[in-house]
């Protein structure tokens, strides 16, 4: 099952990242960095409305719900929450535009976000949940070719930040109903009111958690535009984006391929199996961070001149280290910690965690940023993922889902490292900084085939015994 499931996911998340990398490279390089920057403000804004208002469901299904005891109702009571949610958000909204406190342009923005959102993230986690991993693939992959093409039609037709932003909405839209193909077949789908008041109980610490999470995710950026610019605050976007990209697609299709199925053991009371899967899943990524974070590190001059052009990679350059640090630790925090909170239902432990996340954001934010614009917006991103992450540490610190290989992760960060080291002496002997990028992929690609055979990481073992049997047939 295992197997099946990352062929899948990475698969189609795989071709969703070049996609999604193409797509960014675009809306900045025919937008300009003042579009980017007015796109990333209302995805931000976007983001926080969400989160508060209804990201908590989205988790408290994945906890709540067992096929094996009336699935069909949760799925309904979802959906219904869902609806009053994304009723109570479109009514908010008009409240402060006729109030004057956002404008309707704004209102329009920010609320078509939020229904894209909304909709894609129910039907993704409603077929992530029940192990439709198929459908998940196809989903992924026609919200990427949306994106694309509904994004660079808005650029050219209109060319607004407003206009990518109902396109990208849009699209997410077109993607949710693509994967409302997993609930096609159950018929009529009855609510029961306990299943309701389930996930009501469940998320109730949530709420205020996923406001926090969205606060402290989105803060460096409206600080940054707030006591910045537009332009300074595309930039940074662009980049921070870029690389969240390349992590957490690939984030994305470990949590697809592991967590559901650890939450399996755990529900079955087998926490052998759960905590072996576990460590699997961690080991997975560990290779994540230190591969592609060190590759990116290593070879961000050619990377960023191709996909966004030399100015915008000379003005952030000085932040990159920092920006690339707090990617990082943001999806340990919310691909590992962020996804086994919720198989183990600590939703209080996950309010703790991210109320100290926003808060330590805000304050650095406000104390940094005026005086180091990107590389301060940058530095309290990270502190706060950290103390995020500090969090879940001490409170699990005996619990089995702290216990996990360690020693074979030094080992891969080690291999990293050494791959790291390699290919910056190699790659300084070209004078051609796109030869010498070329090969220094294949030196961490190297490194990281090595570290996927010795620790079997995503099956890979199993993939290798197929190819070399079809071979040999």
């Amino acid at each position: 099952m295992i197997g099946r499931h990352i062929a899948l996911y990475f698969g189609s998340k795989g071709l969703a990242a070049i996609v999604n990398v193409v797509t960014m490279a675009v809306f900045v390089r025919i937008g300009g960095a003042d579009t980017y920057g007015g796109f990333v403000l209302f995805t931000a804004i976007a983001t926080i409305v969400y989160g508060v208002a209804m990201q908590w469901l989205r988790f408290s299904f994945f906890a709540c719900y067992r096929e094996d005891a009336g699935g069909n109702g949760m799925i309904a009571a979802y959906l219904l929450t869902q609806l009053v949610g994304l009723t109570l958000v479109g009514a908010g909204l008009w409240l402060a535009t006729a109030f004057g406190f956002i404008t309707a342009t704004e209102a329009v923005g920010v609320g078509i976000l939020v229904a894209g959102l909304a909709c894609y993230d129910a039907m993704h986690e409603i077929a992530r949940t029940r192990l439709h991993a198929g459908i998940v693939a196809v989903g992924v992959l026609v919200r990427s070719f949306l994106m694309i093409a509904l994004g660079v039609a808005a650029i050219v037709m209109v060319g607004t930040a407003l206009s990518l932003a109902l396109a990208v909405g849009i699209a997410h839209i077109g993607a949710a109903l693509a994967l409302s193909a997993s609930i096609w077949r159950m018929g009529t789908l009855n609510w029961q009111r306990s299943d309701m008041q389930q996930l009501l109980m469940y998320g109730r610490p949530l709420v205020p958690a996923f406001g926090f999470e969205a606060a402290g995710n989105q803060l460096d950026r409206l600080l940054l535009a707030r006591l910045g610019d537009l332009a300074e605050t595309g930039r940074y976007g662009a980049v921070s984006d870029l690389f969240r990209q390349l992590l957490i697609v690939a984030a994305e299709a470990i949590a697809g391929a592991y967590m559901a199925i650890a939450r399996k053991h755990v529900i079955a009371g087998d926490r052998a199996s759960a905590g072996e899967v576990l460590g699997q899943a961690f080991l997975a990524y560990v290779a994540l961070l230190t591969f592609i974070p060190l590759g990116f590190l290593q070879f961000s001059a050619p990377i960023l001149d191709l996909v966004f052009g030399a100015d915008l990679r000379v003005a952030v350059e000085p932040a990159l280290p920092l920006i690339i640090a707090a990617s990082v630790v943001a999806v340990l925090r919310g691909y590992y910690f962020g996804q086994v909170v919720h198989i183990l239902q600590h939703s209080r432990l996950l309010l703790v965690s991210t109320a100290l996340h926003a808060a330590t954001v805000l304050v650095i934010g406000v104390l940094a940023i005026p005086q180091y614009g990107m590389a301060g917006a940058a530095a309290a991103l990270l502190l706060g993922n950290v103390v995020g992450c500090a969090a879940f540490l001490i409170a699990w610190r005996d619990n089995f889902v702290m216990r996990l290989p360690y020693g074979s992760a030094a080992v891969m960060v080690g291999l990293g490292l050494a791959a790291y080291f390699v290919s910056g002496f190699v790659a300084g002997g070209f004078e051609n900084a796109y030869a010498g990028l070329a090969c220094g992929i294949v030196i961490f690609a190297i490194a990281a085939l090595i570290a996927a055979r010795r620790y079997n990481l995503l099956s890979f073992n199993a993939l290798v015994d197929r190819i070399t049997k079809r071979v040999a047939a």
